[in-house]
């Protein structure tokens, strides 16, 4: 939910658990004394701009909903092209890339009755999917093309086999896989499923050592005499000395 005024603009991050709406995070800005001069639909604007910047992190590969009281930009978001009448200045060019960065090739708006309205449903954040035909195929597969190579969208019941024929070539490790996919293909939260396949991978827990957890080092109650409790170890083997390579240790709970 995003809001501007004539001083500062801000937004709340905001996620519906069961039947309770939380907020997750905040993000407050003040306006600079050339952004007090913008259009309300600027200030508007910037306000979803900037919010979506902020929290980017959280927005990627996620379903995400915008609402915001300023119908004007509501509609510049139903507009197929997202190209602004550019004026003499700099404002509206500033207003056209922002507009750019946060629409996506395709989206699916719905009006929401009340104080705000839902300016998008279905926002992936990065992504510009196109519909693209490929020779294999009689359909077209929906692409990501925003970096310049088409990386084709997986839909949920072919993501583990796409998984299988790239990390099952050399079985590399976690993040090697997850830039590997990720050159190729696009998903929904595709670095914390290849992490998931990566670690219950067999072959990889088979020939690959890691780092196993130590245990604590246990807690004993104190004994109230001598030589009522013994520790007994036998440590080695060391190097050998008079042609033994073992010492036997014997602690005495008390005195330790």
């Amino acid at each position: 939910m995003t809001d501007a005024s004539d001083f500062a603009v801000g937004a709340v991050h905001r996620q519906h658990i069961e039947s309770k709406v939380e907020p997750l995070g905040f993000f407050p800005r003040k306006l600079s004394s050339t952004e007090k001069k913008y259009s309300t639909f600027d200030r508007e604007l910037l306000s979803v701009y900037l919010s979506v910047k902020h929290f980017r992190y959280v927005f990627e590969g996620r379903e995400v909903v915008i609402y915001t009281d300023h119908k004007p930009l509501v509609f510049a978001f139903t507009l197929k092209s997202t190209v602004l009448l550019v004026k003499s200045g700099t404002l509206n060019l500033s207003a056209n890339s922002q507009l750019t960065y946060v629409t996506l090739q395709w989206f699916g708006g719905r009006s929401i009755f009340g104080s705000r309205t839902a300016i998008i449903d279905g926002f992936w954040v990065g992504l510009e999917l196109r519909p693209v035909h490929f020779a294999s195929s009689e359909k077209s597969l929906y692409c990501d093309v925003s970096t310049g190579t088409v990386c084709p969208y997986v839909t949920k019941s072919f993501r583990r086999q796409i998984f299988k024929q790239i990390h099952n070539l050399s079985h590399p490790g976690v993040k090697t896989t997850q830039k590997l996919v990720a050159a190729r293909f696009v998903w929904n939260n595709m670095n914390k499923d290849c992490e998931l396949w990566c670690r219950n991978c067999i072959q990889c827990q088979k020939s690959k050592v890691a780092r196993h957890n130590k245990s604590a080092v246990g807690h004993f109650p104190l004994p109230s005499a001598h030589f009522s409790h013994l520790h007994i170890d036998v440590v080695g083997p060391l190097s050998p000395v008079r042609g033994m390579t073992y010492l036997l240790t014997c602690v005495d709970r008390f005195t330790r």
